[in-house]
Formats: structure tokens, sequence, C-alpha cells
């Protein structure tokens, strides 16, 4: 980061800058592949409703696996 930033530690990253992020491109990879975010998509009912056979309020909380 220092090779990349220098003293300019408050400036907005660009993209000449992701592309010179090699080592924090690998470590993002390698944690995603540890730990891969869930396939779910949630959803809040915006009215009641009933799904084969459950009944769902207004304003529960649905998810759904991809």
């Amino acid at each position: 980061m220092n090779q990349i930033f220098g003293d300019e530690k408050q400036r907005d990253v660009n993209t000449d800058d992701m592309n010179r992020m090699t080592y924090t491109e690998c470590v993002i990879k390698e944690s995603l592949r540890l730990m891969p975010p869930p396939a779910t998509m949630g959803r809040r009912a915006t009215k009641e409703f009933t799904l084969n056979g459950y009944k769902f309020r207004r304003g529960t909380n649905v998810y759904v696996d991809i």
C-alpha cells in the first residue's frame, strides 16, 4: 500500500491503483474461496400469502436458496 499511495493516505482508490494491488486481490479471492457468501436471496413480504401450505404474514423476512 505504501508503494501505491505513498503519502497520499486520504485520496480515493482508482483503477490504476486496483490493478497494482495484486496481493490484495489474492487475499480477497482466497477469503471468498474459504468462506463463500451464502447463495440466498432475502425479501420482506409486502402482503400476507401462503406458499406450499405455509402462511406468511405481511412484514415477514423470507429467504430463498438460489
